[in-house]
């Protein structure tokens, strides 16, 4: 059954260029296009004519093998519409130098997760996981200098982020009508028949149930709208005039945990039943914008 769909993905890939060119068009109009710079990058290793996106191939086929460079397996390109955990991931790898590729496919990687990363042969899933493994590898620890009160406060956040902040993001575009319908066309809309009517009838129903059993996708939006905007504040509050949530003079590894949600939400060109509630916090906007400029520096724009 596996080898069935990505069949059928490979052949959508083909007949419907121009979903990819939307998609790479959305990604350029954001001040740093994640999702643009490593499609090129993943085109280049596969040395794919550029019109044809290599989002939809099975990662395994164009996996780069270079000795000490990671490479990234996503979802794609549309990361920030499902794999929000790669653009920390990539951030992470920006930050630290570590030399990289960015491949997209259609296939998880172990615990089933995306992102994951190949090193050396090596596959590692979950970005807290791939940091520690990457850290270890080559010796960047974001965190080095941190006492362990800062680093016990950055792992209750880093959590919230990725369990609590993450599920509500979930909800507004799968689980509520009006958000889904902006996020169908804005990533989907222009897409084939076939790609369509999975999103609709297998990736939809999928995020739906994933989020009723976490528990946010019980409640009722006004209730998930309140819980939203808890942790919003908790992470505005806590930033405070700061540079970086921790006080300190670089982002650590809360920092980009935290940069790879609210990058989803501050960019991903959708509109949400959160986004009133989103426009609350400025302070959290300019924190986005400020990792992004050493994260995705203007010499690096596609």
């Amino acid at each position: 059954m596996r080898a069935a769909v990505l069949s059928w993905l490979h052949a959508i890939q083909l007949a419907a260029p121009g979903v990819c060119a939307k998609l790479r068009a959305q990604q350029r109009s954001t001040q740093y296009g994640t999702c643009a710079r490593a499609a090129a990058a993943a085109a280049a290793a596969v040395a794919a004519p550029a019109h044809v996106c290599t989002g939809l191939h099975t990662w395994q086929l164009v996996m780069p093998t270079h000795h000490d460079a990671a490479a990234i397996g996503t979802y794609a390109p549309a990361s920030q519409l499902v794999a929000v955990a790669s653009v920390t991931v990539e951030a992470y790898l920006r930050l630290t130098n570590i030399p990289f590729t960015v491949v997209y496919g259609t296939v998880a990687g172990p615990f089933g997760k995306v992102p994951f990363i190949e090193l050396n042969g090596e596959q590692h899933a979950d970005s807290s996981h791939i940091i520690d493994v990457l850290a270890a590898k080559f010796g960047h620890n974001l965190d080095q200098g941190l006492s362990a009160q800062q680093k016990a406060i950055g792992h209750a956040f880093q959590r919230m982020a990725e369990e609590s902040l993450y599920f509500h993001v979930i909800y507004a575009r799968w689980e509520d009508d009006a958000g889904w319908d902006s996020t169908f066309k804005a990533y989907i809309g222009h897409a084939g028949f076939v790609m369509r009517s999975l999103c609709n009838y297998v990736l939809r129903p999928k995020f739906r149930k994933i989020c009723a059993a976490q528990g946010t996708g019980r409640f009722p939006p006004s209730v998930v709208v309140e819980r939203f905007g808890k942790d919003m504040q908790a992470l505005s509050d806590y930033l405070g005039e700061n540079d970086f949530l921790l006080g300190t003079a670089a982002p650590t590894t809360v920092d980009i945990a935290v940069f790879g949600q609210l990058d989803s939400l501050f960019n991903a060109g959708v509109t949400t039943l959160l986004d009133e509630k989103v426009a609350e916090f400025p302070t959290l906007a300019a924190y986005v914008q400020r990792i992004a400029k050493l994260v995705f520096p203007p010499a690096s724009a596609a």
